[in-house]
């Protein structure tokens, strides 16, 4: 795949898709005016489509019939957009959440020794090492995904 005549387009492809507003926007929504209507800053999917019961009537899922909104990009993106996926129950439930609820600061880091320190060091450094590399083999195609299921059962 590396050496591959569109390797860099894919790459770049990949790069907007995932950094850009409108690549963010076009995961999750799909394409303005196919699969949704955009008016005033709100979008609204088209009469026929559904997607986790923004529009119930729909008969067609905008993942499966259309394949956005699968997921992979979730946690990318503006609270807008992350909004805008949420029925009005849940838009709700999220702000009633920030009026009730305190945010707990997280626990103070594990106060390691020296020697505890160093030896958590070399048990993780071997474990991440081994996946950053596994993890570039499948990207560059040295490693067939068909063995992904299977590489963390060695």
């Amino acid at each position: 795949m590396k050496d591959g005549e569109h390797f860099k387009a894919i790459l770049q492809f990949i790069d907007r898709f995932y950094y850009s507003d409108e690549g963010q926007d076009f995961a999750k929504w799909g394409v303005e005016g196919e699969t949704y209507t955009k008016a005033n800053g709100v979008r609204k999917l088209l009469d026929d489509i559904n997607y986790n019961g923004l529009n119930p009537t729909g008969t067609k899922d905008l993942r499966i019939e259309y394949g956005f909104s699968g997921g992979v990009f979730a946690y990318g993106g503006t609270t807008e957009l992350l909004h805008s996926m949420f029925t009005e129950e849940e838009i709700r439930f999220q702000e009633d959440i920030k009026k009730t609820k305190t945010v707990l600061p997280p626990d103070p880091p594990i106060p390691y020794s020296v020697e505890e320190r160093k030896r958590a060091t070399l048990l993780s450094t071997p474990l991440k090492d081994y996946t950053d590399q596994n993890t570039f083999k499948f990207i560059l195609g040295k490693r067939s995904l068909s063995e992904f299921d299977n590489l963390w059962r060695s």
